[in-house]
């Protein structure tokens, strides 16, 4: 719930309201966004004074933001120092002796660049404002220049993610240090490369879009991580699919060119999308289905193994209700049900970002949702306890 409601919080990030109070000087930003050429602002402004109304609406690039936030710009800019200039862009300013106003603002923006929306207020009083904003580029998308609207999601990303690796780490004190396992290792690993991804998309996602244009090194960092995360996921699928820790503890060798083919297709995927642009998500849509019906065969494979446990320990006397087996059987039902949903989810939302390319939160935000909901069941799952019916043990036991 935590995380929908940040991806909800996108929309409001291009369309939305706010309101603040300023003093003499000071200065406050409700927004930033990356601009098209053509891109359009609109925002309609309610300011209410005690006195005299003197205030102002910029556009700041990034350098220009770094330099109003100094402790004395506000107080430079309105004259305090004799400076009264803006270096900023200004969209409107505004002075009068009447207490209250209400403005509307259109501005077109004919340059690829980021800007952020700032208030500068010189008025003697306290200023009361209230701004509703719409910012769109060319088409009439609410949109930004591509990856910006991650920025919104990431920290809420950043939590969650950290959330559960907190979790992980305080049940493993819990169970006295005990030893992970793969599919342990590969859970908490996930969790750690993704909280990366998160943190570099919130925390550097200034630099990442300077002036509208991408570092090319947090960039491929961050596509990196991805891919890698992504790849770490596939990866436990396939040990959770094959037995790999709970049916037995040896990687046969069919197992580790399962893994590898998952690796490579998954990353082919990705490296298409360099070469033929957004058609590659119809191939990853694809690849998503095929790894379906490889894992769902390797699923029903290893339940099979686990009836013929259970027949022969009906054969043999043992109690079968609340033996490892009958625990296992159960949860590959559960794993094999949260297959389906969680590839067909990741197809199906690989082909409508095709359509969406340009809202990254439909997309990329979506995809990070439900892959997190997965590691989430799983981590129910695969937790570390003190005595875990999950795990390889000899199912003939009494």
């Amino acid at each position: 719930m935590f995380l929908l409601l940040c991806m909800l919080d996108v929309v409001s990030a291009v369309i939305g309201k706010t309101d603040f109070s300023l003093s003499q000087g000071q200065l406050n930003t409700f927004l930033w966004f990356g601009f098209f050429k053509g891109g359009e602002i609109e925002l309609k402004v309610s300011a209410q004074s005690d006195g005299n109304l003197n205030f102002g609406i910029y556009l700041c690039t990034p350098e220009n933001y770094n330099i109003i936030l100094q402790e004395d710009y506000g107080k430079e800019y309105c004259g305090v120092n004799n400076t009264n200039e803006f270096i900023c862009r200004e969209l409107k300013h505004f002075s009068q002796s009447y207490p209250m106003r209400n403005l509307n603002i259109r501005s077109i923006i004919e340059e690829y660049i980021t800007y952020w929306f700032v208030v500068a207020s010189c008025a003697d009083e306290s200023v009361e404002i209230k701004v509703s904003y719409e910012v769109t580029n060319p088409g009439g998308e609410q949109l930004s220049s591509g990856v910006l609207e991650i920025k919104y999601l990431a920290l809420g990303f950043f939590i969650a993610w950290c959330g559960l690796l907190l979790i992980w780490i305080i049940k493993w004190i819990i169970v006295y240090r005990k030893r992970p396992n793969y599919i342990q290792i590969g859970l908490i690993v996930n969790c750690i490369i993704w909280g990366a991804f998160s943190a570099i998309i919130y925390w550097f996602l200034h630099d990442f879009s300077t002036d509208g244009k991408p570092s090319s090194v947090l960039l491929r960092a961050s596509i990196w991580l991805f891919i890698t995360a992504e790849c770490c996921f596939f990866v436990v699928l396939q040990m959770i699919s094959t037995g790999i820790c709970i049916r037995n503890n040896k990687f046969e060798k069919l197992t580790g060119i399962k893994m590898i083919f998952n690796i490579v297709l998954i990353m082919i995927c990705y490296m298409l999308y360099v070469i033929i642009g957004t058609l590659s998500f119809f191939v990853l849509s694809g690849a998503y289905v095929l790894l379906l019906i490889f894992y769902i065969y390797d699923v029903r494979k290893v339940i099979r193994e686990i009836t013929l446990d259970m027949e022969r320990m009906v054969d043999s006397g043992q109690e079968i209700i609340e033996s490892p087996v009958w625990y296992q059987v159960r949860m590959y039902r559960t794993f094999m049900i949260s297959l389906i949903i969680f590839l067909l989810g990741l197809g199906t939302i690989s082909g409508i970002y095709i359509y969406y390319y340009y809202m990254p939160w439909i997309g990329v935000g979506a995809h990070i949702y439900i892959i997190f909901n997965s590691v989430l069941i799983l981590s129910s799952y695969f937790r570390f306890q003190h005595d875990s019916p999950y795990w390889f043990s000899d199912p003939m036991r009494v």
